[in-house]
């Protein structure tokens, strides 16, 4: 997924078929979703304690951790993207 590794692998293996492994996918979006978390942390103490709850599978989560996502979504309608 670095840069290095699929510019290495392009140079000294021409016929390599790239692929990723969903573990390191699935690491690498929930290390940058946690770095925008942070970030937005830092201006608005509201999202204090939302760590686990912006993470967890939706499907899964308590009456309340599903209330408080749902006043998240509410409150931060505007749509931004984050660059892992």
């Amino acid at each position: 997924m670095s840069p290095a590794f699929i510019k290495g692998v392009g140079e000294h293996l021409p016929n390599a078929r790239l692929t990723f492994d969903k573990f390191h996918v699935v690491a690498h979006a929930s290390k940058a979703l946690d770095t925008v978390r942070r970030q937005q942390q830092k201006a608005d103490s509201e999202l204090k304690g939302m760590g686990w709850t912006l993470l967890k599978d939706v499907n899964k989560l308590n009456l309340a951790q599903l209330t408080d996502l749902e006043a998240l979504v509410r409150q931060y309608a505007t749509k931004r993207t984050a660059r892992a």
